[in-house]
């Protein structure tokens, strides 16, 4: 078992709608919240709320609502030839 499955932690990008993503950073940046209260508070490590902070910053609310795991992992398939390929 890991650490962050013995914490409790969940990575913030796989189950985290970007409603919550958004509501995490408000309270880091318009509200002067602790990174290590508001991870602990949402269900998600430190790294996630960092750098779901840094991506707001460089980008705005906008660069909330998309994650480069989906984008990567539709390319990935499309690059192998497509449905199956990992079998």
């Amino acid at each position: 078992m890991s650490r962050k499955e013995k914490a409790g932690e969940r990575n913030g990008n796989e189950w985290c709608s970007p409603g919550v993503r958004q509501r995490a950073v408000r309270e880091v940046v318009e509200r002067g919240a602790c990174v290590k209260d508001v991870a602990k508070l949402f269900g998600v490590s430190e790294a996630a709320v960092t750098k779901w902070v840094a991506k707001f910053r460089r980008g705005g609310v906008e660069a909330l609502t998309t994650t480069k795991q989906t984008s990567k992992s539709v390319a990935r398939v499309l690059t192998r030839g497509g449905r199956g390929w990992w079998r």
